[in-house]
């Protein structure tokens, strides 16, 4: 549980687990696919395809 957002910084497994739900939330949104996937690291704004394209290769 977060109580302070210090706690993202001093829990590691709080940084792994809300990065694994926002990863599984991406992906029940718009497939198991590359450009989903790169999504998590270059946003999920449409104009930052070029972006999630590179980083998914």
């Amino acid at each position: 549980m977060i109580r302070h957002h210090e706690d993202l910084l001093n829990q590691s497994y709080l940084n792994v687990k809300i990065g694994a739900w926002i990863l599984v939330k991406r992906l029940r949104e718009c497939g198991v696919n590359w450009a989903c996937r790169g999504s998590y690291n270059a946003c999920f704004h449409p104009c930052n395809k070029k972006k999630r394209l590179h980083y998914a290769q």
